[in-house]
């Protein structure tokens, strides 16, 4: 399929109120490369009237990483959070689904962790776990502007959520060749960081796409309804199993080519050019 630069968007016979879901990726595409909602987008959002649209973050953050910038949005206060495995309303606490890794993958990949000496998180709903606090680990943090409690990982009980590995990318190459060799029940995201990789360990078929089509069947909204922003390997579900897929300017060549459109990046404010298309 041929590309489509965003001033196309023009030709499409659907407006903005015309759809019933817009499902927007946090970091990388709504988010500048400080980390924080442009102004004029939160402008935008709080003035216009996008109908009976229903606007939601779906991102690989946890709940509690969302927060600041959902407060400062007139917009629905559910969020798809955990790259898909978590769909919950920030508001008044209610779960729509969530999925958690199996104990056992749980386990085997802290036995790698400790083997390998490659650096572990346990993410759980809203709390990350770690048994060293790295440089890796603090710079993760302050981006997502969140904290990281030290514990000995072997003996959380709690419920988790993902697993995150953060290192070099063969490195975590390596890690995921052994997970995949003796599991077959999860799944993954394997994306990059500013200065380092992340490998995400995800419940068994979670993405963000299948969050987003959950979410979409509880409201029961078809995948022609739904609009979609991102910029990452992680979101090239999502935009597959949306009407119209947006990839940023700053988006990963595998994203762009899989996308009906291309915007510009996040630091030229992408997303709020093409949505001011859609409302012409």
């Amino acid at each position: 399929m041929q590309k489509k630069e965003i001033g196309q968007l023009l030709s499409l016979k659907k407006r903005l109120s015309d759809f019933k879901l817009l499902a927007l990726d946090m970091d990388g595409t709504s988010l500048d490369s400080s980390g924080k909602l442009p102004i004029e987008l939160i402008n935008f959002v709080n003035r216009e009237n996008f109908g009976d649209l229903i606007i939601v973050f779906a991102t690989g953050r946890m709940p509690l990483a969302v927060y600041n910038s959902l407060e400062r949005l007139n917009i629905s206060k559910v969020v798809i959070s955990h790259n898909g495995a978590v769909i919950s309303n920030l508001e008044n606490g209610k779960c729509y689904y969530e999925n958690h890794v199996p104990s056992e993958i749980v386990q085997f990949s802290i036995e790698l962790h400790k083997r390998f000496q490659v650096p572990l998180h346990l993410n759980l709903t809203n709390e990350v776990i770690t048994d060293k606090i790295t440089s890796m680990s603090k710079e993760y943090a302050k981006h997502l502007g969140i904290n990281i409690k030290k514990g000995e990982l072997s003996t959380i009980e709690e419920t988790v959520i993902s697993l995150l590995f953060l290192s070099e990318k063969s490195e975590l190459d390596n890690i995921l060749r052994q997970i995949m060799d003796k599991f077959k029940n999860f799944s993954y995201v394997l994306i990059p960081d500013k200065s380092f990789w992340l490998l995400q360990i995800l419940p068994e078929n979670t993405s963000k796409g299948e969050g987003v089509t959950h979410f979409a069947k509880i409201l029961n909204i078809l995948k022609e309804d739904i609009i979609s922003f991102g910029d990452s390997y992680n979101d090239i579900e999502m935009l597959l199993n949306s009407g119209i897929g947006i990839a940023m300017g700053n988006s990963c060549e595998e994203l762009k080519e899989i996308a009906d459109y291309i915007t510009l990046s996040n630091d030229e404010n992408g997303v709020l050019k093409a949505l001011q298309n859609l409302l012409l």
